[in-house]
């Protein structure tokens, strides 16, 4: 008898599935679903702290900051009382999200309520801008302005009917939509301007392929900024713009 539970409690070890480990995907297949489900808040969420100078508020006081959401608050051309709460809860969404900035600075005390303290992780270099005043912000504000996400509703038809989304509802290309929207095309400008900055920047850190280069031409170079940017690492090399202007 004694064996006979014994063999039955080993088979039934051997038919058990991983419970904890399969508990465990599911609870990541989920929580990666509903990520999915709210992308578009993120974001926004971001966007709005760019546009509203967080990450530039806590960058401005120095290196290790930690601030809390009324320090920010009170940065903000604002009367709003219920300023600090509203961007809390916007900065915990995107530390839970592991975005650039983290509640995890501690707490401390107003009025006898303990309230986090907030600082930023390195990606917000990325975001916030440089010495140069450079940073990947404009491009990320640009991406979600209301003409271009106006487009997105529209992939739907363009894959059914065919043809560019962004097309099919201005009427017209992204790049000749800033003629007619002076205001996206000063986005698109600032974005293209601190993008390009930004990888050409990264990209002459390792790459050296300019060195025998005399020579350069930037087929739609804009404001030629890429170009300044290489001929001033290589002085060797002509540089020559080709764009229509605008």
């Amino acid at each position: 008898e004694q064996q006979n539970k014994q063999i039955k409690k080993s088979t039934t070890n051997m038919n058990s599935p991983p419970y904890p480990e399969l508990a465990k995907q599911e609870e990541e297949t989920f929580s990666y679903a509903m990520q999915l489900a709210c992308g578009s808040v993120l974001p926004t969420a971001m966007k709005t702290a760019i546009e509203l100078g967080f990450f530039d508020i806590i960058a401005k006081v120095g290196a290790g900051a930690k601030l809390s959401a009324m320090d920010i608050a009170a940065e903000l051309p604002t009367n709003n009382p219920d300023a600090p709460i509203f961007i809390s809860r916007r900065k915990c969404y995107q530390a839970s999200r592991k975005r650039p900035t983290s509640p995890g600075g501690g707490v401390k005390l107003f009025n006898g309520i303990q309230t986090r303290l907030y600082f930023l992780l390195p990606v917000a270099k990325c975001l916030a801008p440089d010495d140069d005043g450079v940073s990947l912000g404009p491009m990320l504000t640009f991406l979600q302005d209301k003409a271009f996400m106006e487009s997105w509703p529209a992939l739907k038809d363009s894959i059914l009917e065919g043809g560019i989304a962004f097309h099919g509802v201005h009427g017209m290309s992204l790049y000749e939509y800033p003629n007619k929207d002076p205001r996206f095309g000063r986005l698109f400008d600032k974005f293209l301007i601190n993008h390009s900055t930004k990888v050409i920047r990264k990209l002459l850190e390792s790459y050296k392929g300019f060195e025998q280069v005399e020579q350069l031409i930037d087929i739609g170079g804009g404001s030629a900024v890429t170009l300044n940017i290489i001929t001033s690492k290589y002085p060797q090399i002509k540089g020559v713009n080709f764009d229509l202007p605008r």
